[in-house]
C-alpha cells in the first residue's frame, strides 16, 4: 500500500494490527498460478478459496449419489500448488473446497499434505452434522399436535393442496413462518419464494446443505489450523470468520463491525472480478488485453475498527479502481438495503470507494442491523434428465436449412409423444441464441434467402434498363450486398428437460436422423444428456444448525490419544457454547503490518486516484462544454454494467461512468423502461424490480423469472444471464438535459 498526502490537516490512522486476507479463487474454475503468486508475493495471513456456486453444489450432490467424490474435484491440484508456500509463509487457507463431502476432501488434504512432505501440518474440516439436525428435528416434532405431524407426513403434491389451504391453522403458522426474507449465500433476499413442496423444514434433510456463517469457521480456527475446509459457506462469511476472530469481535452484537466485513467479503470473493477480470470490454473501458494476461488476484487490509483498503500486488496486471469495485458491489445483490448473509442483514446503498492510488481503494458506508434467525438450507431434488442436440449449416442457405432441420426433429419427435417439444428450446448459435424470448422453438427463420432477394430486388427495379451488362453489374453488385447481410453459417441447438431418460435419448437419435433425412449440408453432428437435479429452498431455524469440527493431524505431533486415524471429531451444539474444546482462543494472534499503515482524512479529503473515474471513450461528438453528453446516447458510451444470478432472479447493474449523469438515468431508466428490453426474456408477467445505490451512484435492475428456472435447469444456453448486461448497455436513450433536472 501507498501513504498517500492527504488535502486535510485532520487524519485517522488505521490501527496498527492490521489483517490482510487474500481472494485466491472465485469459482470451481479458476485458474491457480495467479492464486501461487499472491501467496508468494502478497505478504498474506489468510487465503480464501471460494469455489462453491448452486451448479458445482448440485454436481457435488450427484457425484456422491453415483459414490463419486462429494467435493471440488480439483482439490489436488489446488493443494498440490498452494500448501508449500503457504505453510513456508504461515498463510492459513479457508476453502468450501469440501461442498458435499467435506469430510472425505478432508482426508484426501491430509494425504496430499503427507505426500508433500507436510507432516506437521494440521487440517481442520468444518462439516454441518446433519443427524444432529434430525435429531432435533425430531425432538421438536414430539411437542407438535398430530395434526402437524400428518402434515409432514404428507407427500408433496398433499404439501401443495396444504399451503393452498388457508384455512388450516398448521399451515397458516407454516406460511406466517417462512413467508419471510430468504438469507443467501450472495444477499438475494427473496419474499417467499419457497417451492410449493417444502413448506416443511423436516423434510428431505439428509440430502442438502446449509449456508453455514462465520460462526462455524472460527470454531475452527480457533484450533490454529495451517487449512480449514468447509462445505456449504456464505461467500462472505468465509472472510468474515477470519476477520472477527482475530479482532474478537462479536457476531451477534458488532453489527457495523461485521457488515464492513461482510462488505471485505463481498468484494474479494469472486477474486479476480474486482482486479478488472470479467471487466475488458472494446466499448467505454480503456483496459488493454496486456492487463487481462497478467492479472492479479486481490487482497483486503482491514484493522480493528473495521477500516478497508483493497489491494493488489504491485506491478501487476489488471485494473483494480472504483468502477471495478462498484461492478462487483453490485454482482448477485438484489435489495442493497438487505443484503442478507448468516452472519447480518447488510445496508450497502451507502457505500462508496475512494481510489488513492494505482493499487488501492478504500471501501466504506456498510451499515449493519441485524442477524437472520433462520439459514437457508438448499435441498437436491430431481429434475429430470437434460438433453442438447447440435448441427450446423454453412453458406448460402443455412438459416433455412437449420429450419428446417427444426422442423423435421420437431415433428419426428412428436410422432413418438405428443407435446414431448413443449419442452424443448431451439435457437441458432451465434445469432440468436442470447436474447430469443422464453419458450422459443424456433417457429420461424430469423433471417432468409427470399426477404433479403426481394429487398435488393426492390431497389434494383428502379434502377432497371435493357441493357444486358448493366444487369449483369446490378445482379453482381446485388449478390454481393446480400451475401454481406447473410451469415455465413449457423449452429442449430435444441436444449431440452425431460422426465425420463428414454424421452432425453429420443432427441439425440433423432438428430442423428439428419445424416440422411435431414437437409444438404449438415455437419458437426453432437449430442449431451445428463440427469439434472433442481435446488429446493428451506429456511431453518438457526439454534436448528449445528456441525461437526475434524481435525487431521499426525499422532507423533499431537500429544492427545483421542485421535482415530489421524483425526478427532468435536461435536459442536448451537445450544451450548461451553465446550472447552473450542474455547481455544488465539488471543495473541495478530499480525503486525507495519509496512502498510495507511494515513487518511476524514471526507473526502484524499488525493483521488482518477485515471479510472471517467469514461476515456473517444466518442464525444454528443458532449456539450461541460463534457456530458446530451440527446441520443448509446448507454455503452456512458455506463458499464455486469449481471448475476440466484436461482431463477438475475441482477443487472447500471453504473455511470460520469457520476453527473446518475440522475439523467434515473429518468430514463424504469419499469417500463427495462420491460420493453428484457420483458420477452422473462417468464409470465414481468417482475421487475429498480433499486438506488446513491452511494456509488449507479443502478441495481433485479429480474425475477428470467433463467428459465436457474442455472441447474435451465434450457438457455446462458443459464447464468452473464450476456444480459449487453442488451442494456446496446441501448440508445434520450437523455435529459442536466439544466432540465
Amino acid at each position: 500500500m501507498t501513504k498517500m498526502t492527504t488535502t486535510t490537516t485532520t487524519t485517522i490512522k488505521m490501527n496498527k494490527d492490521i489483517l490482510r486476507i487474500g481472494s485466491g479463487a472465485g469459482y470451481q474454475g479458476d485458474r491457480v498460478p495467479p492464486a501461487v503468486q499472491l501467496v508468494e508475493k502478497g505478504k498474506l495471513d489468510y487465503l480464501v478459496l471460494e469455489c462453491l456456486a448452486e451448479r458445482t453444489l448440485t454436481d457435488s450432490i450427484r457425484r456422491m449419489k453415483n459414490n463419486g467424490k462429494g467435493y471440488d474435484p480439483r482439490l489436488k491440484e489446488w493443494l498440490t500448488s498452494l500448501l508449500p508456500p503457504a505453510k513456508k509463509r504461515n498463510v492459513t487457507i479457508i476453502t468450501n473446497m469440501g461442498a458435499a463431502d467435506p469430510k472425505g476432501a478432508g482426508e484426501e488434504a491430509f494425504e496430499i499434505a503427507k505426500s508433500l512432505g507436510l507432516n506437521d501440518i494440521k487440517i481442520v474440516v468444518i462439516s454441518e452434522n446433519i443427524h444432529n439436525n434430525d435429531n432435533n428435528n425430531n425432538n421438536n416434532n414430539n411437542n407438535n399436535n398430530n395434526n402437524n405431524n400428518n402434515n409432514n407426513n404428507n407427500n408433496n403434491n398433499n404439501n401443495n393442496n396444504n399451503n393452498n389451504n388457508n384455512n388450516n391453522n398448521n399451515n397458516q403458522n407454516d406460511n406466517k413462518k417462512y413467508n419471510i426474507k430468504l438469507s443467501s449465500t450472495n444477499g438475494f433476499a427473496v419474499d417467499g419464494g419457497l417451492d410449493s413442496d417444502q413448506h416443511s423444514i423436516e423434510e428431505n434433510w439428509e440430502v442438502g446443505c446449509t449456508y453455514l456463517g462465520a460462526d462455524a469457521i472460527i470454531d475452527a480456527l480457533k484450533l490454529n489450523p495451517d487449512l480449514v475446509i468447509a462445505g456449504r459457506v456464505a461467500d462472505p462469511s468465509l472472510f468474515v470468520a477470519p476477520i472477527a476472530f482475530t479482532f474478537g469481535w462479536d457476531l451477534k452484537n458488532d453489527m457495523n463491525l461485521i457488515a464492513q466485513a461482510t462488505l471485505a467479503g463481498h468484494l474479494l470473493e469472486c477474486a479476480c472480478h474486482l482486479t478488472g477480470g470479467y471487466f475488458a470490454h472494446p466499448l467505454g473501458r480503456d483496459m488493454k488485453f496486456e492487463d487481462l494476461l497478467n492479472l492479479s488476484l486481490p487482497f483486503c487490509d482491514i484493522d480493528c475498527n473495521g477500516r478497508i483498503i483493497l489491494g493488489k500486488v504491485e506491478g501487476s496486471g489488471g485494473e483494480l479502481s472504483e468502477r471495478t469495485c462498484k461492478q462487483q458491489l453490485t454482482y448477485e445483490i438484489g435489495n442493497p438495503k438487505e443484503y442478507i448473509t448468516p452472519d447480518a442483514i447488510v445496508d450497502f446503498s451507502k457505500v462508496e470507494f475512494i481510489a488513492i492510488s494505482e493499487n488501492s481503494v478504500i471501501a466504506r458506508g456498510a451499515i449493519g442491523t441485524q442477524r437472520p434467525k433462520t439459514l437457508l438450507r438448499l435441498v437436491a431434488r430431481n429434475a429430470g434428465f437434460k438433453a442438447w442436440a447440435e448441427v450446423s449449416y454453412g453458406g448460402l442457405g443455412c438459416v433455412e436449412r437449420a429450419y428446417w432441420a427444426n422442423k423435421l426433429i420437431y415433428h419426428w419427435m412428436e410422432s413418438r409423444k405428443k407435446g414431448i417439444m413443449n419442452d424443448v428450446f431451439s435457437y441458432l448459435l451465434g445469432y440468436n441464441s442470447l436474447y430469443f424470448p422464453h419458450g422459443s422453438n424456433f417457429s420461424y427463420p430469423p433471417i432468409s434467402i427470399e426477404k433479403l432477394l426481394n429487398n435488393n430486388n426492390d431497389n434494383n427495379n428502379n434502377n432497371n434498363n435493357n441493357n444486358d451488362n448493366n444487369n449483369n453489374e446490378i445482379n453482381i453488385k446485388n449478390f454481393q450486398q446480400f451475401n454481406n447481410q447473410y451469415p455465413p453459417e449457423v449452429r442449430l441447438r435444441l436444449d431440452g428437460l425431460f422426465q425420463n431418460k428414454e424421452d432425453a435419448e429420443a432427441l439425440g437419435m433423432e438428430l442423428q436422423g439428419l445424416g440422411l433425412c435431414g437437409p444438404a449440408g449438415g455437419g458437426g453432428f453432437a449430442f449431451g444428456i445428463k440427469k439434472d437435479v433442481r435446488l429446493v429452498k428451506q429456511l431453518i431455524p438457526r439454534e436448528k444448525i449445528n456441525w461437526n469440527t475434524f481435525i487431521f493431524q499426525n499422532n507423533n505431533n499431537n500429544n492427545n490419544n483421542n485421535l482415530n486415524n489421524g483425526y478427532k471429531i468435536i461435536n459442536n451444539n448451537n445450544n451450548n457454547n461451553n465446550n472447552n474444546d473450542l474455547d481455544i482462543f488465539i488471543n495473541e494472534f495478530k499480525t503486525i503490518k507495519n509496512q502498510n499503515i495507511i494515513t487518511y482524512s476524514k471526507g473526502f479529503g484524499f488525493n483521488r486516484c482518477n485515471k479510472n473515474n471517467n469514461n476515456n471513450n473517444n466518442n464525444n461528438k454528443n458532449k456539450n462544454e461541460n463534457n456530458s453528453y446530451n440527446g441520443k446516447v448509446l448507454l455503452y458510451n456512458i455506463c458499464h454494467s455486469r449481471s448475476g444470478d440466484k436461482g431463477d432472479t438475475t441482477n443487472v447493474s447500471l453504473i455511470p461512468y460520469d457520476i453527473k449523469d446518475f440522475d439523467r438515468i434515473k429518468k430514463v431508466v424504469t419499469k417500463e423502461w427495462v420491460s420493453k428490453i428484457y420483458g420477452n426474456l422473462l417468464r409470465g408477467e414481468p417482475d421487475i424490480s429498480i433499486y438506488s445505490l446513491p452511494g456509488i451512484s449507479s443502478l441495481n435492475i433485479v429480474l425475477n423469472n428470467a433463467l428459465d428456472g436457474g442455472v441447474c435447469v435451465s434450457r438457455r444456453i446462458d443459464r447464468h444471464g452473464k450476456t444480459l448486461s449487453d442488451l442494456i448497455l446496446n441501448q440508445w436513450v434520450d437523455l435529459p438535459k442536466i439544466s432540465n433536472l
